[in-house]
């Protein structure tokens, strides 16, 4: 997967709440996230979400807040899970691979 960075989304005017309930804005920065990054999440029944995204890719990024060197995802644990899931399953490492990270877009928590 290619770094996305440069690449705005078209939702970058958005505003989001995030996990803690605050409020968040879109900065438009579009990334592609390594998955060692964020945060693990026992999630279940997330074998459909995940060969969904084999099939048809990911369709809506995660919108995370950087902290330091991680994020915090804000929406988007169950695609994370997703995407854990399909590496653990993936037949060979360099399938694997294309599932090591993410994209996501980058948000700013308002105070």
């Amino acid at each position: 997967m290619e770094p996305l960075e440069d690449r705005m989304s078209e939702k970058a005017a958005k505003s989001d709440h995030n996990a803690s309930g605050g409020a968040a804005t879109v900065t438009g920065k579009l990334l592609a996230i390594p998955l060692h990054l964020l945060p693990s999440v026992n999630v279940e029944e997330i074998g459909p979400l995940a060969r969904s995204i084999a099939r048809r890719g990911l369709l809506e990024p995660i919108r995370v807040l950087r902290r330091g060197t991680s994020f915090i995802v804000v929406d988007g644990l169950r695609r994370v899970a997703a995407y854990r899931w399909l590496i653990q399953t993936a037949p060979t490492v360099l399938h694997a691979q294309r599932w090591s990270s993410i994209d996501g877009i980058l948000v700013e928590e308002r105070n």
